[in-house]
C-alpha cells in the first residue's frame, strides 16, 4: 500500500519476535558465512556504484565515503556464478582487497590474470 493511501498509524500489539540482541547475533553469524569479503577504495566504490549485482550491500568504512566493505554468500559449486562474479571483481579495478575469498574464486581470478599477461 503506498504511504500517501495511509490514513491511521498505531503501534503494534504484537510482541516483537526478535530481541535486539538476537537480531546482531544472526547478523553476525551471516556475516561469518559470507565466504566473499571485499575492501575497496574510492574508485573501487565508483564503480561498485555504477554495477553491482542484485543484493549485495555495501558498508562505508571511511570518513567521506573513501573506503568500504561488502561480503557475500557465493555458491562455489555454480560455475557460471563465479565466472560473472570474477569478471566483476576484475571491473572494479585496483582498489579491490580481498579478506576472504573461495579457491575456486581464487583460481578463475588467476587465470584471467594469466591470459591478461599474455
Amino acid at each position: 500500500m503506498p504511504v500517501v493511501m495511509l490514513r491511521d498509524s498505531a503501534f503494534s500489539e504484537q510482541e516483537m519476535k526478535w530481541t535486539e540482541q538476537e537480531i546482531l547475533s544472526k547478523k553476525r553469524q551471516r556475516a561469518r558465512e559470507a565466504n566473499l569479503v571485499v575492501k575497496l577504495d574510492a574508485t573501487g566504490i565508483q564503480r561498485f556504484k555504477r554495477m553491482h549485482p542484485p543484493g549485495i550491500s555495501l558498508s562505508f568504512t571511511g570518513m567521506f565515503q573513501s573506503s568500504g566493505i561488502f561480503n557475500v554468500q557465493l555458491d562455489v559449486t555454480d560455475g557460471e556464478v563465479l565466472a560473472y562474479y570474477a569478471d566483476w571483481l576484475l571491473f572494479l579495478g585496483k582498489g579491490v582487497v580481498f579478506d576472504r575469498i573461495p579457491d575456486e574464486l581464487r583460481k578463475i581470478l588467476e587465470e584471467r590474470l594469466a591470459h591478461l599477461k599474455l
